[in-house]
């Protein structure tokens, strides 16, 4: 529609106010603009967009929403709304706008950086990949591009590629912050915490001073054996931001580490929770804290009231874990079974709806809700895990087929000449005093970071003699596309951690799995004298789950450790070590590896 002169002045004028920052006096002349002349697209889109400034949401998208039918094929319309649904959260309804603005101009960088961006804060990182890829094909010098690539990239856990295109955004803009910070955050995560400090560095010259490169300075001042150091670094950052979560998750979890009392770790963080009751993200930070720390009546307590405010699929699963920990499914089960049916896509609320049921003695039941969750999550490693329980239960021959203890679990004497070298330097970087929480290990410590990632030479010796082992184990395994670990066989893998731990009389590994992992290990490098009287002392065991599943099952596999061996084993297989006593300690190396992208 053609205005008429005047009203084209008003949209003119009101424009120039928008751009100088008189938001409430452009919403004014944009609105009486399209009451006088409501098919006019720019009088929608212009009032659309101050009323977004305003912050006033629904009057924002009612005006976008009328000039986007006004002009359909507008991609700029229809981008500027996808811009404000992502804004507010509605992530899939933003995300399919984009697509639809991308229909209409399928070449807009900007567009395609605006949908990787939604589609990473979604959890959709292949996605996003994607739509970044194709951005960065149409036009490769927006540094912003490869900032979000990165981003992606070291989400979905390629290191290797997420660290090229960061590096990529700061030669095209040197003096990006973020990125700098985003870099070093990937060098520590694969294991050099020295350059991690130096690209810190770096974002502090470029004048970025966010509370994210604070807390990424501690991680490596704890990865490189300064706890003193790390705490140090998330006081000054809970000094300038006394509810930022991530802050109070690691100093407690360093503080414990280092022998403080449970309760005096966690006393900033209670403080914290208390004086902020309506900070819903600080609030489920500390109830997990709490259910890590093995305080399940105050978790209850904590999530109970969460849930009345503002339930989610998250929070139920940990309202039924620690029932389940206190060894009372039925009440686990009630606090699932109110929820919607639709948040057991969630894979932890199915998951944890399973283990309720199988302590409550259906396993049938509980196979059925795996069914369905293994449809959405094929290869969920903690799903899978308790699908080998039920069918353990159940006497299903599937069982065998999924895990196959003897087909599928490796043993293999590795080169040794680097042994004696790698025990001396594993006992020098054990620094702390206890064990980390949220780990299967009782009675040692374990390594921080990517410990195979170090560029130190007994450690790259360790890495190519692994490699080795590792390859040898793939080339046997059969192809079969149809199961849950054979048919993620390659021959590209990547490390997805790796660490060391160090146990000490009465030490050993609550049963677990690897949630994170395609094939897991343990690679034996010094071991306790066999105690005469406990032949089972410190093996290893495959196939029971944890107490809170209430099932007594039998090992499925019993493995005695020798030095020098690697075993390699799918991640989804339930395993733990028998308790030793004695004066001798116990080290191992372990790591995941996955399939590369």
């Amino acid at each position: 529609m053609t205005l008429d002169a005047i009203a084209q002045r008003e949209l003119i004028e009101a424009l120039r106010l928008l751009n100088n920052g008189q938001v409430a006096e452009a919403a004014l002349i944009a609105s009486d603009v399209f009451a006088r002349h409501p098919q006019s697209v720019d009088a929608a889109h212009l009032l659309a967009l101050c009323q977004k400034r305003l912050g006033n949401v629904t009057a924002a998208i009612a005006a976008f929403e009328a000039a986007q039918r006004l002009d359909p094929q507008n991609a700029t319309i229809t981008g500027n709304l996808a811009n404000l649904l992502s804004q507010m959260g509605e992530r899939k309804r933003s995300v399919d706008t984009y697509l639809r603005a991308l229909e209409l101009n399928p070449n807009s960088p900007e567009l395609l950086l605006n949908l990787g961006l939604t589609l990473i804060d979604q959890g959709d990182t292949e996605q996003a990949i994607d739509a970044l890829t194709a951005a960065i094909k149409k036009n490769d010098s927006i540094a912003a591009l490869w900032h979000a690539l990165g981003v992606a990239l070291r989400v979905q856990g390629d290191l290797e590629q997420a660290s090229a295109a960061l590096e990529q955004a700061i030669k095209l803009d040197p003096k990006n912050g973020r990125a700098w910070t985003a870099l070093g955050v990937i060098a520590r995560l694969r294991g050099n915490p020295e350059l991690a400090l130096r690209c810190y560095e770096q974002a502090r010259r470029s004048g970025f001073e966010g509370a994210e490169l604070l807390d990424a300075e501690a991680s490596a001042h704890f990865d490189l054996g300064a706890p003193l150091i790390a705490v140090e670094k998330v006081d000054a950052l809970l000094l300038q931001a006394p509810m930022y979560v991530p802050a109070h998750t690691m100093r407690y979890e360093i503080l414990f580490e280092q022998g403080i009392p449970i309760d005096d770790a966690l006393a900033p963080f209670r403080a914290a929770a208390d004086e902020a009751p309506d900070d819903t993200a600080l609030q489920i930070a500390f109830a997990t804290a709490l259910f890590s720390s093995d305080l399940h009546d105050e978790t209850l307590h904590r999530v109970s009231r969460l849930r009345t405010r503002n339930d989610q699929p998250a929070l139920a699963a940990l309202h039924a874990q620690a029932w389940l920990k206190l060894r009372q499914p039925d009440a686990a089960l009630r606090s699932i079974t109110q929820t919607p049916k639709s948040w057991l896509d969630h894979p932890r609320l199915a998951e944890t709806l399973a283990k309720a049921l199988i302590a409550h003695h259906d396993p049938a039941k509980a196979g059925a809700v795996l069914d369905d969750a293994l449809l959405k999550s094929p290869f969920d490693q903690a799903l899978l895990a308790t699908q080998s329980i039920v069918w353990q239960l159940l006497n299903d021959p599937r069982e065998h087929w999924l895990c196959d203890y003897d087909r599928l679990i490796w043993r293999i004497k590795l080169r040794d000449d680097h042994l004696a070298s790698l025990e001396q330097y594993l006992r020098g970087v054990h620094q702390n005093r206890r064990e980390p929480l949220r780990q299967s290990l009782k009675n040692g410590t374990q390594t921080s970071g990517n410990l195979l990632g170090r560029n130190v030479d007994v450690l790259n010796q360790t890495r190519a003699v692994i490699a080795t082992g590792l390859s040898a184990y793939i080339d046997a395994l059969p192809t079969d596309e149809h199961h849950p670990f054979l048919a993620r066989r390659s021959t590209a893998i990547r490390f997805a951690g790796s660490w060391s731990v160090l146990l000490k009389d009465g030490g050993r590994h609550a049963n677990h799995f690897h949630p994170e992992g395609w094939i897991s290990s343990a690679y034996y490098i010094s071991l306790p004298m066999a105690a005469p009287d406990d032949s089972l002392a410190g093996c290893l065991q495959f196939g029971q789950p944890t107490a809170e599943y209430g099932v007594e099952l039998p090992p499925r596999k019993v493995i005695e450790p020798v030095v020098g061996e690697l075993v390699l084993f799918p991640s989804y297989l339930w395993h733990g070590t028998v308790p030793f006593h004695g004066s001798d300690t116990r080290l191992t190396l372990a790591f995941d590896v996955v399939p590369a992208r």
